[in-house]
């Protein structure tokens, strides 16, 4: 599976994870000058900003674990920006930041969970 077939099918994945815990999708693949914010939903009362990491093998940690800090910071500035553009409410509504990991061998998803809250 090339990458770009591994992220569009990993994206489509990671929604439907979501889907099954109940989240309402704002938007997918929110483009900003700030960066990418892969899918934004509403779980509940809290707007979740959820990064889609695939990857075909672990033999180097899982593809949670490739978030660097530096990556931490470009999504905190994108979700940021999202938040300057479409909620004008006084009172930010709560927010985290989740992890939708995936692992792909010989074209198919073997692996896959969601990391809620998996950084600030």
């Amino acid at each position: 599976m090339a990458n770009a077939e591994l992220g569009k099918a990993g994206e489509n994945h990671a929604w439907e994870l979501l889907q099954r815990r109940g989240d309402k999708l704002l938007c997918r693949n929110f483009s900003c000058p700030q960066g990418e914010l892969d899918i934004v939903t509403w779980d509940k009362q809290t707007l979740v900003f959820t990064e889609v990491r695939a990857r075909t093998r672990s033999g180097f940690g899982s593809p949670a674990e490739t978030i660097s800090a530096g990556k931490q910071q470009r999504l905190r500035r994108a979700a940021n920006w999202f938040l300057a553009k479409h909620c004008k409410s006084a009172q930010p509504p709560s927010c985290r930041f989740d992890v939708v990991w995936i692992v792909a061998l010989n074209g198919k998803i073997t692996e896959s969970g969601i990391i809620a809250g998996a950084f600030y």
